[in-house]
């Protein structure tokens, strides 16, 4: 594509198909594709400036592609483990209803409490890792600090976590070790 036609329009259009197909490969069933083809496609349009060789638009897309559904992938054994933590069965995203918003909701306020009981510095990288879904080396940029200083705080964090939801006193959690 000449560089004078490399707009948003033109991008979108001739590569839709290409992101829709490299989406749905990467990704497997588990997750929405048009979700991540969108949020592909807003990538795109938000860094489409930032590229300095239109002949290389495609290894760039496939880039943003493989990225995006990295993320999403990630996002999703979160839910899983934390879901499994609690003792609940991980739901696909489409499933919706009341039970669904409470089940999630009731997940939501465990999982800050526990996180409200952790030091502020291993609570933000744990979020910024399991939440947000950064790498150890963004974290260390973000918070300038050694990126072992990250490992070690994700560590503590996680362990703490685990104790935290362990010992839920609501009993929605069920017990991470038997009582000797």
């Amino acid at each position: 594509m000449p560089a004078n036609r490399l707009d948003w329009p033109t991008v979108f259009r001739e590569y839709r198909g290409f992101v829709y197909r490299v989406v749905g490969r990467l990704a497997g069933p588990a997750l929405d594709h048009e979700d991540i083809a969108q949020d592909v496609f807003v990538v795109i349009f938000r860094k489409l400036h930032t590229l300095r060789d239109p002949h290389r638009l495609q290894s760039w897309v496939y880039g943003i592609c493989r990225r995006v559904v990295a993320h999403q992938r990630r996002r999703l054994r979160v839910r899983q483990a934390l879901a499994e933590l609690v003792g609940q069965q991980p739901t696909r995203p489409t499933e919706s209803g009341p039970e669904r918003v409470y089940e999630q909701r009731e997940l939501e306020r465990v999982l800050y409490r526990a996180l409200d009981r952790m030091s502020e510095k291993r609570r933000e990288v744990l979020i910024l890792f399991a939440l947000e879904g950064l790498e150890g080396k963004q974290i260390a940029e973000l918070l300038e600090i050694p990126l072992n200083t990250v490992w070690t705080r994700l560590h503590a964090a996680r362990r703490d976590l685990l104790g935290q939801l362990g010992e839920n006193e609501l009993g929605l959690v069920r017990p991470l070790r038997e009582a000797s």
